[in-house]
């Protein structure tokens, strides 16, 4: 039942920029997360692709999906219940979401914070947006019996490629490396990351993101991935490649990311959701994550 009267003006709604990471980064630390939704760099590079635009209601800002109709739980300030279907209920009055539709990235413990949240919304949880996050120093030693596997196509690798070398991702290798990206995303036609990876390459520095490049030889790139932080603690693998004619690439470049995290003070990896592709949940679990950022939905009652 809608008991709220929405007056909020979403015709302020606009374009997400890179001019807004400051201003954003801020509200989001006011509610720190592990997940992966709760960092700037996210938003901004899926942006174009999802047609993700703000809407700013003094120290909250709520992101739109105009693709798919919903938007985000707000960043910043943490809304009450009645908050929260205010601002559901001012997009829905302006036709941009359905009545009844649904509030993506709810904090996964907002139900316990707010039990009269009930009253205006049902939760639920979706395996498949579930944010896997690991232990940094884990990957890093390769401890424990659930990681024997990867240690053997570690081992294989190195063996195998006896020039290999690891380099941070930079000026000196973006071209390749953009390169490379691009060719593994055409195999499996995945042009909507192409666009995304495209406006990571280009704004890397006001991102504030770095990388790390696996090469199997001088002149030759095996793997490379894309890294953010989400938290001083948690950083977020955004891309990652790997050539997979070349055994044991894709388990190492696991291994170099978290090196590389390591070295920019984190703790943990969160390498982001399986979204329900059976191969990708088989790949993250085998990774052993030290635990699962359960976010919830809302649906509006």
């Amino acid at each position: 039942m809608h008991i709220v009267e929405p007056n909020i003006d979403v015709s302020a709604l606009r374009d997400i920029a890179i001019s807004d990471k400051q201003k954003i980064d801020a509200l989001m630390r006011i509610s720190p997360s592990a997940g992966c939704e709760n960092c700037f760099q996210n938003l901004f590079l899926w942006s174009e692709v999802y047609g993700l635009k703000i809407l700013e209601t003094g120290d909250t800002a709520t992101v739109y999906n105009s693709r798919d109709r919903y938007i985000y739980f707000p960043y910043g300030r943490t809304p009450s219940p009645e908050q929260l279907a205010e601002i559901f209920d001012s997009f829905a009055a302006a036709g941009l979401v359905r009545h009844g539709g649904r509030i993506y990235n709810v904090p996964p413990d907002y139900p316990a914070r707010f039990p009269d949240a009930e009253r205006f919304f049902k939760f639920d949880t979706d395996a498949g947006e579930a944010d896997y996050v690991y232990d940094v120093e884990k990957q890093i030693a390769l401890s424990g019996a659930k990681l024997r596997k990867k240690r053997n196509h570690i081992k294989h690798f190195t063996a195998q490629n006896p020039q290999m070398s690891v380099e941070p991702l930079g000026e000196s290798n973006f071209a390749q490396t953009m390169r490379f990206m691009d060719a593994e995303d055409e195999k499996k036609l995945l042009f909507a990351e192409e666009v995304a990876i495209g406006a990571a390459f280009a704004n890397f520095d006001e991102l504030g993101l770095y990388g790390t490049v696996l090469y199997s030889s001088p002149d030759k790139i095996a793997a490379a991935a894309i890294i953010g932080k989400i938290t001083d603690e948690v950083h977020s693998v955004h891309f990652e490649k790997s050539d997979k004619l070349v055994e044991g690439a894709s388990q190492m470049i696991v291994k170099c990311e978290a090196e590389a995290i390591a070295a920019h003070g984190g703790k943990f990896m969160n390498r982001e959701q399986d979204l329900g592709d059976p191969n990708l949940r088989r790949a993250k679990q085998s990774l052993d994550p030290t635990f699962m950022y359960a976010r919830l939905g809302a649906t509006r009652l």
